[in-house]
């Protein structure tokens, strides 16, 4: 099963044109030429500083994200890594996955909860998704668990989805009161999952051009 390096850059100001053209011409091709692929750059618009790309590279396997992650910002002036980690793909993305239309925004999302409940907080996550992507103008992404050390007995896992816009994002919440009685399904799973999450917190974005 391939591995995905998620790599927090920044830059100066008025920088994020300069350091995005690297990444999906260079960088991208840097890439490829060492085996993985770009899955995807974002750039933040509600919950991050303006002056960072989040990439997502995909390797087949943690050897080579560690040896060759690096390589999308080879020659790149001015950047700096400020996170870089390793997320193992679970029930999404689906191999050979690949982003949708260029319109639109990204939810980033992270969730710590125990290991212990794991396995639940996934069940919930794949089970609701169906109904909520046939209702929601969304598609869920990529729900991948990080290696990352959060803390003893504790998971961090990371959620990836499109939406049509932001309003699509605001009408999608659980508690936003959908009118749609066919979201009820979807959104009392995710109110369970709730229960079984310690800490959260979102990113929205729009993909790098």
């Amino acid at each position: 099963m391939s591995v995905f390096e998620h790599r927090i850059v920044a830059y100066g100001q008025h920088q994020a044109p300069r350091v995005n053209a690297h990444i999906l011409d260079q960088g991208a091709a840097a890439v490829a030429a060492a085996g993985g692929r770009l899955f995807g750059a974002f750039t933040p618009r509600i919950g991050h500083s303006l002056n960072h790309t989040i990439i997502l590279t995909e390797w087949p396997d943690a050897a080579a994200a560690q040896q060759h992650g690096a390589c999308v910002l080879g020659g790149a002036d001015g950047v700096t890594t400020e996170q870089c980690d390793l997320w193992d793909p679970t029930v999404r993305p689906i191999p050979g996955e690949t982003l949708p239309e260029r319109t639109g925004c990204f939810s980033h999302r992270w969730f710590l909860c125990r290991e212990a409940d794991w396995p639940r907080f996934l069940e919930l996550s794949d089970t609701a998704w169906d109904n909520f992507e046939g209702v929601h103008a969304t598609r869920v992404v990529g729900f991948w668990r990080s290696r990352r050390n959060v803390g003893p007995g504790l998971v961090e896992v990371r959620l990836m989805a499109w939406y049509k816009d932001l309003g699509a994002w605001e009408g999608s919440r659980f508690w936003a009161g959908s009118a749609d009685p066919a979201a009820a399904a979807a959104h009392a799973r995710f109110r369970e999952r709730a229960g079984l999450t310690i800490d959260t917190a979102v990113t929205v974005m729009w993909r790098a051009e």
